[in-house]
């Protein structure tokens, strides 16, 4: 089963790849060939890009931790849930930040008031962690492992749309009123929002492929001890 959760990996790394051409136009209102120019140009948009795989990627791995090992036929202890717990606490935390940055970043642009909402952002981001560890734990602790973390999953995939909602039109907001860096906040907020909800998909979709794993994996008939010959 190590494979298939390789494979969603794998997958959702190609996904979040693709996406960055389209997310950049869409959201920058440029060309595809001044894009293609500045990734040509200059090592930072690659830098940026491969961490933010890298950090989201790593987290659907831990993500789908709990279902590779129940799948496998092995017993998940109850402690095992921390691990996706912690996880799925810090994705709430960074789509709560990233709101609550964008709409600072909405109302102040970049005077100085918008300060506090970067503190307040940095703030919520710490302990929103701490917080949603301890509430995705207890909830999860009492229900089947797999259970619990597609219940995760589907939190993560709400969150996502709400953050989304509060990105997109403060992106608009800050764009429209020529703001010099305020769009790159309400962009993070954004791209935040799309990673997170693409994630939620990842148990889901290793999930569809271990049963159909199951399905075609041919299973051998039980030995049959053959008679021995008589004397």
């Amino acid at each position: 089963m190590k494979r298939w959760a390789a494979l969603v990996v794998g997958l959702y790394a190609l996904v979040m790849l693709a996406l960055v051409l389209p997310v950049l136009m869409l959201s920058w209102g440029v060309r595809l060939d001044e894009v293609a120019r500045l990734f040509a140009r200059e090592p930072g948009p690659w830098v940026v890009v491969g961490i933010y795989v890298l950090l989201f990627g790593g987290c659907q791995l831990l993500l789908l931790l709990v279902p590779v090992r129940a799948t496998g036929g092995r017993p998940v202890p109850r402690r095992r849930l921390i691990v996706p717990a912690i996880t799925v606490a810090l994705l709430a935390a960074l789509l709560l930040g990233s709101g609550v940055f964008a709409v600072g970043l909405a109302i102040f642009g970049e005077h100085d008031e918008a300060l506090f909402f970067i503190g307040a952002a940095l703030a919520l981001l710490v302990a929103g962690w701490a917080f949603w560890s301890y509430i995705f734990y207890i909830k999860a602790r009492d229900r089947e492992p797999v259970a619990a973390v597609n219940r995760m999953a589907r939190w993560l995939l709400a969150g996502s749309i709400l953050e989304l909602l509060v990105a997109v039109p403060t992106h608009i907001v800050v764009r429209c009123r020529h703001d010099c860096c305020a769009p790159i906040g309400t962009f993070w907020g954004i791209t935040c929002g799309l990673a997170v909800a693409l994630l939620s998909f990842g148990p889901a979709l290793f999930l569809l492929f271990a049963d159909r794993a199951r399905r075609i994996t041919p299973t051998l008939p039980p030995a049959t001890e053959t008679p021995q010959a008589q004397c």
